[in-house]
């Protein structure tokens, strides 16, 4: 609906003194919109700048929750300062900060449509370079829970991703 209205479809109209929503049937009868709450999405998804479309990505690999730890772990991999962009993203309603412990998406379709804007090739990619950063970080301080979803996100990548054979024996020894 927010879509709707700021395209102009949707607008608020006075009648008397009361406020009320107003459309043009034929306008939004031509309108070619997509059965697709995914396709919607990905489409206002598309119009953020890169950082929050990035930020999107990297959380949509983690699933449906981010733990603070695991923002702080990738931001460090990734140089950037992944809280700052998701608390960006939550502003634009696609995700939630749960307290100080997490950011959520808001609907499983957003962290859906977050995850399929990028390629098959990116999104495992992505799934073994965070789950080596994460692996590194539980290994380091003894958490098991870390190197739980460390070891996830390595087997998501899938073991055809990475071309040295230490990091394969490591990935073979983790599971």
């Amino acid at each position: 609906l927010d879509t709707l209205q700021k395209e102009g479809y949707l607008y608020h109209s006075l009648r008397g003194t009361v406020k009320r929503w107003a459309w043009d049937m034929d306008k939004i009868n031509s309108l070619r919109i997509s059965d697709s709450v995914l396709a919607l999405l990905m489409r206002e998804m598309n119009k953020l700048p890169d950082d929050l479309k990035m930020g999107l990505e990297v959380a949509s690999c983690m699933g449906a929750t981010v733990s603070m730890d695991i923002v702080r772990i990738l931001s460090f991999h990734l140089q950037i300062d992944l809280s700052a962009i998701l608390d960006s993203v939550t502003g634009k309603g696609f995700m939630d900060r749960i307290e100080t412990s997490n950011y959520r998406f808001s609907h499983d379709r957003v962290q859906q449509a977050a995850y399929e804007m990028m390629s098959d090739e990116r999104r495992r990619e992505n799934h073994m370079a965070f789950g080596l950063a994460i692996c590194s970080h539980a290994l380091e301080n003894g958490n098991d829970e870390l190197l739980f979803t460390s070891v996830n996100q390595i087997n998501r990548g899938g073991h055809d991703v990475l071309s040295d054979p230490c990091k394969k024996a490591m990935i073979a020894a983790l599971n």
